[in-house]
């Protein structure tokens, strides 16, 4: 009825100790390693550069999926026939929403770096 279970003979409680602080060395180790990637010990202009290139790629990006989703899914993007009202206002929304776009781009990038 006692079946024995692999592995179970070596097993005590000091390889488990050993095993134990390894491991906690180990991941102490990799958190030291990923705290020195991360932004929090970056320099200043650095994080700041990098915020500035994320905000403005994520942002153009969804403008653009949302513009062509908005577009192509109700059949504004080309006039088939003839120019309907809903392409003319999905054209000046178009129009207005990259205006609104640029001017936050112009906001992002309007501070100055301290090389120039």
């Amino acid at each position: 009825m006692d079946e024995e279970i692999p592995g179970d003979k070596n097993f005590s409680g000091a390889q488990n100790t050993r095993e134990l602080s390894s491991f906690l060395k180990l991941s102490c180790y990799s958190t030291i390693n990923n705290n020195f990637f991360s932004m929090s010990m970056m320099e200043d202009d650095v994080r700041d550069f990098l915020k500035r290139i994320v905000w403005t790629v994520s942002s153009g990006f969804l403008w653009l999926t949302i513009t062509l989703g908005i577009g192509a899914y109700n059949d504004l993007l080309v006039p088939n026939p003839r120019i309907s009202i809903g392409n003319i206002i999905f054209y000046i929304w178009g129009v207005g929403s990259l205006a609104a776009l640029i001017y936050m781009y112009t906001r992002i990038w309007k501070k100055k770096f301290p090389h120039g």
